[in-house]
């Protein structure tokens, strides 16, 4: 006779498996990043009042839901949430890296356009247009960072001790190149 007893299999078995598919899942969402860059060049700079990207909250959804399905597995809390939320940190520290690289060169890019010979002075440059754009967006990436923190929060994680969240503030800070 089958009885939840005889279905427990042994977790430690497949806990870097679990954690490897969650993960995989948190990730996800982590593509909509790439998307940030374009609303901000879409959308007018008068705004000063920035709140999270919409995607935010869909980064640890998998996370959440799956200890909301499967209570029984939260004693691994500790162990599995740092591990997921880790590594979530550090993909959403390398597209974002990929995101500012790419910003940095459509600047340069739009600055070398401006700035060449002109007779009737259309060559002038704005540099308070550019440099507004990269604290938009500055500010947008931590507004963004600081609403993952808090989600990771609410999972028992302290994201301040983590590699990739390190890495996904140095990413944030580093200055525009």
């Amino acid at each position: 006779m089958l009885t939840p007893d005889n279905l427990a299999a042994p977790v430690a078995v497949f806990s870097d498996k679990i954690v490897d598919i969650v993960t995989k899942r948190c990730a996800d969402s982590l593509k909509l990043v790439r998307s940030v860059a374009s609303q901000m060049r879409a959308t007018p700079s008068r705004s000063s009042n920035i709140a999270p990207s919409y995607f935010i909250p869909s980064i640890l959804r998998p996370l959440h839901s799956f200890y909301t399905s499967r209570s029984g597995l939260k004693a691994h809390n500790d162990d599995w949430s740092p591990r997921i939320v880790d590594s979530v940190c550090a993909s959403y520290a390398s597209i974002l890296a990929g995101v500012r690289k790419t910003e940095d060169l459509l600047r340069r890019h739009r600055k070398s356009k401006k700035t060449g010979f002109s007779l009737f002075g259309g060559g002038a440059t704005q540099p308070e247009e550019d440099g507004g754009d990269e604290e938009r967006f500055k500010k947008q990436m931590e507004a963004d960072v600081n609403a993952l923190k808090a989600d990771a929060a609410t999972l028992g994680v302290d994201v301040e001790v983590l590699a990739g969240w390190k890495e996904l503030v140095e990413v944030i800070n580093r200055p525009a190149e």
